[in-house]
């Protein structure tokens, strides 16, 4: 597993859908941080030759694994909104290539379960209401141990690079007002 901290994926980057891939290129920090990218090389090598990244290989997986659209198809009927935004997809998708439950959704993420989750070593996947919908992963935090308000969470926000505070500490009043109550969790391999 990498040090929380240092492992930054900038999605403004990536080939496939920049200004929308938030969701796989949070996700793919959270693969990388855990020790499990190695998992997107179950994906099919006519997907990974569209792009030299990883989190555009599993946008295009979502997107175009037969099987993920029959259960885009099976859980949001003809949706416009592509497979990559919808949480249950990405965590199916990275289950299904990992072959074991990788990753799984909290539907009310307790500030406990954040702490708890990064005392194991565990990055948590969020939504936020940042730039108008956005996933941040929270991969670190300090003054956990404090009472009231000065715990931090370390987040990596994709939409920024590291110079701009891709990686920056958030205190947890500030947090609690761009979060929304769910986020994607994860299991050690």
């Amino acid at each position: 597993m990498k040090k929380h901290g240092t492992t930054h994926y900038y999605q403004r980057n990536n080939k496939v859908k920049p200004n929308i891939a938030c969701n796989v290129t949070s996700f793919t920090m959270c693969l990388d941080i855990l020790g499990q990218l190695g998992i997107l090389n179950n994906i099919d090598d006519k997907i990974r030759k569209q792009s030299d990244q990883p989190e555009d290989w599993l946008y295009l997986y979502l997107s175009e694994d037969p099987a993920m659209i029959k259960f885009l198809r099976n859980s949001h009927g003809t949706t416009e909104i592509p497979a990559p935004e919808w949480a249950d997809c990405l965590i199916q998708g990275a289950n299904t290539l990992a072959k074991w439950k990788l990753s799984w959704f909290d539907s009310v993420l307790e500030k406990n379960e954040i702490l708890d989750d990064l005392k194991q070593g565990l990055p948590v996947n969020v939504s936020t209401t940042l730039y108008g919908g956005h996933r941040i992963a929270i991969v670190g935090c300090k003054n956990e141990e404090k009472s009231g308000d000065s715990l931090e969470l370390l987040v990596s926000d994709p939409w920024l690079k590291t110079a701009e505070g891709g990686i920056r500490y958030i205190k947890w009043p500030e947090f609690v007002k761009i979060r929304k109550p769910y986020g994607i969790r994860f299991n050690h391999g």
